[in-house]
């Protein structure tokens, strides 16, 4: 079975090399396969290539002592696609670590599209731009890899930390930031700590990412149980907990940017029932009208079932702020303490969910009666429910901020208590290990975090915030829009200065 042996040799280096990609990349696993499956597609062009190219040149026509140069009609003749010197796979391997890797590889695929028609499109380009050399080829080789060695060997390296693409103004393509100590202690002489925080981010622009204050101090988490300041962890799990009651307390009462007294979920409360109050009219109007009879059913049915969880959560609240006054801070009781904020935390998501539903069968039944209803009659009352519904949407917006900031602060301190449930470092697959010297020299001296730290495996976000996305979504429409803007400014201009 030595044929078998050989291709399950083959499998295992393929894993292996789409692992090293996903590890060293941006790319999810439903993503990555298309630059994995392009460099297997040159190489595959290149083995072809050079099986039949000897036989071609064997019976290639000869004059005036001169051999005809090889074209892509020979190729095809034989089953295989002619590869100019830059798309062969050995030229693209041999590229030393100062030229762009990624750019070599896009101009081989082009070079073979510009050669064949039925291909243009078709090969991945754009998938390789994120892919920085080490990515793409062992940059751990050569010059680098002795400036590398030399430093780790100082033991001066005391912790590498990875980053996304596009998280500085000057810099597109994912990055290592080097920390330095000359005086580490003794027991870290001879270990790095490697994070891999490429899938830690918030996004700013369309193009720049960044972090979350919280994020970087769930980074900073992480250092301090590596160099033992467990106290340091612990007060940062303990002021997330007192956080979430804290803004959860402020949905209740608070103050606006002017310092004035404001009472978001009380407030909305009472703006709903006047929107009720302001709709009856039209629900009399409608009621015969089946589908509008459900729909006032729903909405009495969901202000009662609103009122009575807003009710439930404010007591929720008290019993948790009583307990917390005599809440003790070590490792075991903080982690209770989070979870039993659960309940808290995600009655405050069911609300922002009961809110959204509140003020759009409010709207709903507004617009109906807009069209069904007798214009002329509704003059009066259609100043009042527009008064009404703009009253809810303001306190909506207000009070829907408010209650993600409970739930976005308790999933903070459960970042934490997950990953390190013992209040100590420990390694985390996708995130962070603490590697010794031969590790790294067993890697031929490679800093990369990802190449160390694994690959996440994927989770699936059962309280996938849609607002948020949508957000995103609006972020990159307005720096589209803005482009778009600058862009037509220009053209007009080169019109008028054509015109001149």
């Amino acid at each position: 079975m030595p044929q078998l042996e050989h291709i399950e040799a083959i499998e295992k280096r393929l894993w292996k090399a789409a692992d090293t990609l996903r590890a060293n990349s941006n790319y999810a696993s439903n993503e990555y396969f298309l630059p994995v499956m392009g460099l297997v597609f040159l190489r595959h062009a290149y083995s072809r290539f050079l099986a039949v190219k000897e036989s071609i040149e064997s019976s290639l026509p000869k004059g005036d002592g001169k051999t005809r140069s090889l074209t892509k009609e020979d190729f095809s003749q034989k089953g295989a696609i002619f590869l100019k010197p830059e798309a062969q796979f050995d030229y693209l391997v041999s590229l030393p670590d100062s030229e762009v890797r990624a750019k070599a590889i896009i101009e081989a695929m082009e070079s073979i599209e510009a050669d064949y028609e039925n291909l243009r499109g078709v090969l991945p380009k754009s998938e390789y731009q994120e892919l920085d050399n080490q990515v793409l080829g062992s940059s751990a080789g050569g010059g680098e890899s002795k400036v590398r060695q030399k430093l780790v060997e100082t033991g001066a390296v005391d912790l590498m930390i990875a980053i996304r693409s596009n998280f500085f103004y000057t810099r597109t393509v994912p990055c290592e930031l080097w920390f330095l100590n000359r005086n580490k202690p003794e027991e870290h002489r001879e270990k790095v700590l490697m994070i891999d925080a490429r899938n830690i981010y918030r996004k700013v622009t369309r193009k720049i990412y960044d972090f979350s204050p919280e994020q970087e101090r769930n980074l900073l988490a992480i250092v301090w149980l590596y160099r033992g300041q467990t106290d340091r962890y612990l007060d940062l799990v303990s002021s997330y907990c007192r956080r979430t009651l804290e803004e959860a307390a402020a949905c209740f009462s608070d103050e606006d940017e002017n310092g004035n007294p404001i009472q978001p979920l009380p407030e909305f409360v009472s703006a709903i029932e006047v929107i009720t109050d302001a709709l009856e009219p039209v629900q009399k109007k409608l009621s015969e009208d089946a589908s509008q009879v459900q729909v006032q059913k729903e909405l009495t049915d969901s202000v009662a079932a609103f009122q009575a969880d807003v009710e439930a959560f404010h007591q929720a609240l008290a019993a948790q702020q009583e307990a917390w006054k005599t809440q003790k801070t070590n490792n075991g009781e903080l982690k209770q303490a989070v979870e039993l904020l659960v309940p808290l935390a995600e009655t405050s998501l069911n609300l922002v969910k009961q809110i959204d539903l509140l003020y759009k069968l409010a709207s709903h039944m507004n617009e109906t009666g807009e069209d069904e209803c007798n214009s002329r009659s509704r003059n009066g009352a259609d100043r009042e429910i527009t008064r009404a519904l703009k009253a809810v949407d303001e306190t909506r917006q207000r009070v829907v901020l408010k209650l993600k900031q409970v739930r976005y602060s308790w999933r903070q301190g459960r970042w934490l208590t997950e990953r390190f449930p013992d209040a100590k470092l420990r390694d985390v697959e996708g995130l962070v290990k603490l590697v010794t010297i031969d590790m790294i020299a067993h890697n031929d001296w490679s800093l990369t975090p990802g190449r160390y730290v694994g690959v996440a495996p994927e989770e699936v976000d059962e309280n996938f915030d849609f607002e948020e996305a949508l957000h995103e979504i609006h972020v990159e429409l307005e720096d589209l829009n803005a482009e778009a803007v600058q862009l037509a400014a220009t053209i007009k201009k080169n019109f008028e200065e054509l015109g001149a």
